[in-house]
Order: structure tokens, then C-alpha cells, then sequence
């Protein structure tokens, strides 16, 4: 017969492409799988430990408020931490929405360290600048977030006029989480009440002190403001 006899190719003559694709499929889902998962413990991880003082610090450029005003809130930024900008919208839309007898003093205190003077002009700033009664304080090379004992971008302090500590922490449920948190239902009872929280709420936000952001998805971008905020 002069036709040649079809016979199956046997195994090890075989390219490897049908070994290789479920292998390649196998070490992608591996790859998304720990990429997903360290970004999300990296959410959820709050700041480091911070020692905040019971009474207002000594020697603060920041000056308290008199007898008879209301109360001073400090929030503290890096400019380049993308997770803080939630904070800053957080932070805005509570105090429009909120109905205080008495509104507080915001002081948003922004980190600008003496290699980056530019800094001073990053957009979060900008956007502090424009929030209604709220006053931006350049922190060079992170001065007064030391007498604060701040670690954490993000990271909020209530004093009482006579210069007493309300409330300790942050606004947000995870690093970049735009929504309710308990920090924020802790603060806004604060700021009615004039009454000490009980206790810190955990701040999610990039080191305070850093020459850069410690957010590896680099998200500088500014967030639109929140509904019904402009």
C-alpha cells in the first residue's frame, strides 16, 4: 500500500504547548491572587502607633483657641498620600451636613519638607484652601506633626479651648474608603457634645514624615468633592 499509515504521535514527541497553557493559566491566577491580596492587606493596614498629647503642646505654631470659642480641629497631610483626599472630602462634607451650635476651628496642617517646597502647591492643599472657614498651615519639615506626636497622613485631633484632647483618629474605614466609619459618628458627637471621645480611632493614610507617598498605587489624583459639596 503506497499510503503511509496514519499512526498517533506519541507523548514525548508532543509540543509542550498542552502542558504549558494550563501552567501559564495556573501561575497568572497565582500572580492576581497575591497582588490582590497584598493590596488589600495594605487597605486595611492602619498607621503607625501615634502619641498624641492629653493637653495642648507648648512651643505649637499652631495657636489654641480663646476662652468662650468652640473647639480646634487639626487634620494633618502629606501632599502626596492619595488616601488623605478622602479624608479631606470626608471632613467637609461632615461639617456642611452637621448641625453644630458652634462650628470648630479647622486647621489643616500640610507636611512640606525643605527638599520639596512645591509641595506647598499640591493639589490637596488647594482644595483645603477652598473648604469654607477652614485655614491651610504649612508644617516645614513636619515641625509641629512632631509636637503632636503625628505619625499618619490623614490623622484628625479636637481640643476644647481650655486645650483639653476630644478626639484622637481617623475618618476613614480603610486607606482611600469613601463612606461611613465610626471615626467619623465618634466626631461629629464630639464636636455637638464638646465631650472626649472614648477612644482612638484607627488612621489609615501614607507616613506623615516621608519624602514621598508610601502608597505603592501612587494615586495623587484629587477626588472629586462629594454631591451637593463644591
Amino acid at each position: 500500500d503506497s499510503k503511509a499509515e496514519l499512526r498517533p504521535t506519541p507523548m514525548h514527541d508532543r509540543p509542550l504547548t498542552w502542558l504549558m497553557s494550563p501552567i501559564v493559566f495556573v501561575v497568572w491566577c497565582t500572580f492576581v491572587v497575591s497582588i490582590t491580596m497584598a493590596t488589600w492587606g495594605y487597605d486595611v493596614a492602619p498607621g503607625s502607633e501615634a502619641t498624641v498629647p492629653e493637653k495642648w503642646p507648648s512651643g505649637a505654631r499652631i495657636t489654641k483657641v480663646g476662652a468662650g470659642a468652640g473647639s480646634r480641629l487639626l487634620c494633618f497631610l502629606h501632599p502626596m498620600c492619595g488616601c488623605s483626599v478622602v479624608t479631606v472630602n470626608c471632613l467637609e462634607q461632615l461639617l456642611a451636613e452637621s448641625d453644630l451650635s458652634t462650628a470648630p476651628q479647622v486647621v489643616f496642617v500640610g507636611y512640606v519638607p525643605a527638599s520639596h517646597p512645591e509641595w506647598a502647591e499640591e493639589a490637596i492643599l488647594r482644595r483645603c484652601r477652598q473648604i469654607p472657614g477652614a485655614t491651610v498651615l504649612l508644617d516645614p519639615d513636619g515641625a509641629d506633626a512632631r509636637r503632636f506626636g503625628i505619625t499618619t497622613s490623614g490623622h484628625v485631633l479636637v481640643y476644647s479651648n481650655e486645650g483639653r484632647l476630644l478626639f484622637d483618629g481617623g475618618l476613614t474605614a480603610s486607606r482611600g474608603h469613601a463612606g461611613p466609619s465610626s471615626g467619623q459618628d465618634a466626631l461629629l458627637k464630639c464636636l455637638r457634645t464638646l465631650e472626649a471621645a472614648d477612644q482612638r480611632y484607627p488612621i489609615f493614610g501614607c507616613s506623615i514624615l516621608t519624602s514621598g507617598s508610601s502608597d505603592p498605587r501612587r494615586a495623587f489624583s484629587v477626588i472629586p468633592a462629594p454631591a451637593g459639596i463644591q
